[in-house]
């Protein structure tokens, strides 16, 4: 086969989580998005928002909504006791910063120079920022922003809200397709690779959110950021070394392919607001769909409507000027289930084996997909 790992970090969906908030369950994101062979399996830390039931528990659900099977391998809830006035944030490897002095930045443009300042102020404004400049031939979309600093500070918490775009889906579809009926094969074939091979091409492609800083040596990567699908946005702490970066400026970059992210805020913090504290617990308790209490020790859901209910107990702050956090730590992979009829293309395949080729696919579909509206506008 001439494909080179062309599904790896794309998804069209993995595991929906819902936590009892208030009276009824609300759906507040998906875990270890991307992770779609056993080999990609991983850790993930989703933030929460929870409400503890009359009977001091808190409970938490993991449901299978399309076309795939999941297997979850680690369920665990973080209970954290913080002052009123910080948030605490997990970072990409579950590392937890306390967040209580944001600062937006002082610009944010994208490299078409657009300034994108209003779509970023604030979270969960209805505004966001889109990484749609078709201004570059590769694909690549990066936006920059500039946040004041002291002088001597030499630590930063970039705070982003963030989620991929259902755009993202999309794309993924039409390269799955392009398999055709040899697409259980091609899974088959790729679980046998390295993880190493697999994120490589992940990488090659721009789908990971890449954060950088700007240094007196010029731009230093510092994280990327893994997919974490589409149906909500999710706080996540880039912890930031300042060493390098001189003056009362910090400049920092987000970059990745065409349209694959969606930011809806961005802000920096450069104190130290560690004054928390954290519970780690295991469910009391696990029931699937139909009431049935689960004790494997690897929750399989392999059918549309499989459901997990996770029961944990609860503890109130001792202190009574605290609140609490919640983080849910979870690890997992996925396998989408797909019946593909015709034959591979393998003319439109071949493209993917070359670095860069998903974020120019993704720029012409849109383009494409303008055009046909536009058209149809037209028409009306």
């Amino acid at each position: 086969m001439v494909v080179g790992v062309i599904i790896a970090a794309t998804k069209s969906s993995c595991p929906f989580v819902s936590g009892m908030e208030g009276d009824q369950y609300r759906l507040q994101g998906e875990i270890y998005g991307g992770a779609i062979y056993p080999q990609l399996a991983r850790h993930d830390y989703l933030p929460l928002r929870l409400s503890p039931a009359a009977d001091h528990t808190l409970q938490v659900k993991i449901s299978n909504e399309l076309k795939e099977r999941q297997y979850t391998d680690i369920a665990e809830l973080w209970v954290i006791n913080h002052d009123r006035d910080t948030k605490v944030i997990p970072d990409k490897d579950g590392n937890l910063y306390g967040i209580s002095d944001p600062q937006s930045p002082k610009m944010a443009t994208l490299s078409n120079g657009r300034d994108v300042s209003m779509e970023l102020a604030s979270a969960g404004d209805n505004r966001v920022l889109y990484f749609d400049d078709t201004s570059s031939n590769t694909g690549k979309n990066e936006v920059l922003l500039r946040f004041g600093k002291a002088a001597m500070q030499k630590k930063g918490r970039l705070l982003l809200s963030l989620k991929n775009s259902y755009f993202l889906d999309h794309l993924y579809g039409q390269l799955a397709k392009g398999l055709g009926s040899y697409y259980a094969s091609y899974v088959h074939q790729q679980q046998q690779r390295s993880a190493a091979d697999l994120l490589r091409w992940v990488k090659e492609q721009q789908i990971p959110l890449e954060v950088s800083v700007k240094t007196s040596n010029g731009w230093r990567p510092v994280a990327d950021l893994n997919t974490i699908g589409p149906l909500a946005n999710r706080e996540v702490v880039v912890p930031m070394d300042l060493d390098a970066v001189e003056g009362e400026e910090v400049e920092v970059r987000l970059s990745s392919g065409f349209m694959f992210w969606e930011i809806d805020a961005v802000s920096m913090d450069f104190g130290r607001d560690d004054n928390f504290s954290v519970a780690r617990s295991l469910p009391i308790m696990a029931k699937d769909e139909l009431d049935r209490v689960e004790d494997g020790k690897y929750l399989d859901q392999p059918e549309i409507g499989n459901t997990a209910t996770l029961t944990y107990a609860w503890k109130a702050p001792t202190d009574p000027s605290q609140v609490q956090s919640f983080v849910f730590h979870s690890k997992g992979y996925y396998e989408h289930i797909r019946e593909f009829q015709g034959k591979p293309d393998m003319r439109f395949l071949q493209r993917f084996t070359h670095p860069n080729a998903f974020p120019v696919f993704a720029m012409e579909q849109w383009r494409s997909m303008r055009k046909e509206a536009l058209s149809s506008m037209a028409i009306k």
